[in-house]
């Protein structure tokens, strides 16, 4: 008699499967860890979880309209562009200045530059015609 329960279950198991799994279905046209930039990803998650992205960033499932309350799609990733830097990391930029890496590995603003660079021979106004000179720090001395 088990024989003949056997085919039936593997049968309903099968309808059952096919049900659920087209309930929600999306198709996606690109997915997490792709290149893109961290673009919001069209499939289907949990509400609320996360996923990493683009080395240092995360994206967060988010509702979406004509989803249920509890499966949305997800959001855009919190770092949109490539690392191109280590988070913390300080280099030296423009006249003496420093570059620091911020969080999602990108590049800030050279700050704390000084007036000139190095070696360059600058305004008048030191001895009898003689030019100023940029020292290594960035400023302006009468040699």
């Amino acid at each position: 008699m088990a024989w003949r329960i056997l085919p039936t279950m593997a049968l309903l198991g099968t309808a059952v499967a096919a049900n659920v799994s087209m309930r929600h279905c999306i198709s996606p046209s690109y997915l997490p860890g792709e290149p893109d930039g961290g673009a919001p990803v069209e499939s289907p998650c949990a509400i609320g979880a996360t996923l990493p992205c683009n080395t240092y960033g995360t994206q967060t499932c988010v509702s979406s309209p004509g989803l249920t309350l509890s499966i949305g799609v997800w959001g855009a990733c919190s770092c949109p562009l490539a690392p191109v830097c280590t988070p913390g990391a300080v280099k030296a930029c423009g006249n003496c200045g420093t570059q620091a890496c911020d969080s999602c590995g990108q590049n800030r603003a050279c700050t704390n530059q000084g007036l000139c660079t190095p070696g360059d021979k600058g305004p008048d106004g030191c001895y009898e015609g003689e030019d100023a000179l940029c020292n290594d720090s960035c400023e302006w001395v009468c040699p």
